[in-house]
């Protein structure tokens, strides 16, 4: 029995010797004995956690904010899925949910999440991005494949720091989570996503293009169907020797599309930049084809696909676009907090701007 005085990291270590002189335990290939390491305090302090939310595969390229997917901007349910060779079809419209958890005195921490409420009759599906498996790993000589996706849908506890999830019901999903230091548990806490289906959205939906590598959309909004949510801020920059991203003289960034479901929407503080006068940008109604300024409005049932345009073509060279800070921002009327902000900024622009 250990019984430490004083805080601390203990090495213990265990040699036995036997009447030969030979030494037992010692690493295979080396002359350092095993050990295990205990610390020990005279004070625990409980890991910290903030329960955080994303929505959206590839996310990355379509919002750096975090997804509330609260009632004025639940998580839309469209059954959008992509192929994979491994697993088959993959849910894009996916929520994950994250544990941004730490602990003070850098103990090893455990997770559980538990799926506390849910609606009726939903059931899990395979997403994108990173499912839980709760360890357990898919054996082809125990179980087939189907078998596993199953297993792994079925769950409502999970293991894992953060997952994703791609449920099939509209309603109210609430999910507790807790963590262990190895001494005591912080938590429970809890969290909430509300699902709707698309067509029962309560307010504006903002919706970008479903390319796995971020590409800016088509013009018509076909493929502008991956939900984004305000507050919302792109910085893709296409290539600019990609001709495809070209129209009428001007560069389109990004395509994104706005519906609005529940009212009529104002945009309001349209502001473009650039400290390059001949790159200053615009946002383009594709749908109706006008400009569009302050106090632009969207009827209730109206969907517009809104492109950022900027006036250079593929023989600028790309360390004066990339300097020239080019962007472009509004808010939704009556909404101060739900931006749209995009910041094209092409690679390598840091280095050669900072003079």
């Amino acid at each position: 029995t250990l019984l430490p005085d004083v805080a601390g990291r203990y090495v213990v270590s265990l040699r036995v010797t036997d009447e030969h002189g030979l030494v037992s335990d010692y690493r295979p290939g080396t002359d350092q004995l095993d050990e295990v390491a205990v610390f020990a305090k005279s004070i625990n302090h409980l890991p910290v956690t903030r329960l955080l939310k994303e929505g959206g595969w590839r996310n990355s390229f379509l919002a750096t904010n975090y997804a509330q997917f609260d009632q004025q901007q639940p998580l839309v349910i469209t059954g959008l899925t992509r192929d994979s060779e491994t697993y088959g079809p993959l849910r894009m419209d996916v929520v994950k949910l994250i544990a941004d958890t730490y602990d003070p005195d850098g103990d090893t921490l455990s997770h559980l999440w538990n799926l506390i409420s849910e609606p009726q009759g939903n059931r899990m599906e395979l997403p994108t991005g990173a499912a839980c498996n709760n360890g357990q790993s898919y054996d082809r000589l125990a179980e087939t494949l189907e078998e596993y996706i199953d297993r792994v849908n079925g769950y409502r506890e999970w293991t894992c720091d953060s997952f994703s999830l791609a449920p099939t019901e509209p309603g109210t999903y609430v999910f507790q989570y807790q963590t262990y230091d190895g001494s005591d548990f912080a938590g429970p806490f809890q969290t909430t996503v509300h699902a709707v289906r698309r067509e029962n959205y309560p307010s504006l939906l903002l919706e970008a293009s479903s390319d796995e590598y971020g590409k800016v959309g088509q013009s018509d909004g076909s493929d502008l169907v991956m939900q984004a949510v305000f507050p919302w801020m792109d910085t893709h920059a296409p290539d600019l020797k990609a001709e495809s991203n070209y129209q009428d003289g001007y560069m389109v960034t990004r395509y994104f599309k706005l519906t609005a479901f529940g009212g009529d929407y104002r945009l309001m503080g349209v502001q473009t930049n650039s400290i390059k006068p001949e790159y200053e940008p615009r946002f383009w109604d594709e749908t109706n084809q006008v400009e569009i300024t302050d106090g632009y409005t969207i009827p209730q049932g109206g969907s517009v696909v809104v492109a950022f345009q900027v006036p250079i073509s593929s023989d600028d060279p790309e360390e004066e676009v990339g300097c020239a800070d080019i962007n472009g921002s509004f808010h939704i009327d009556g909404h101060p907090d739900w931006t749209v902000t995009l910041s094209p900024f092409w690679t390598g622009s840091g280095s050669v701007c900072s003079d």
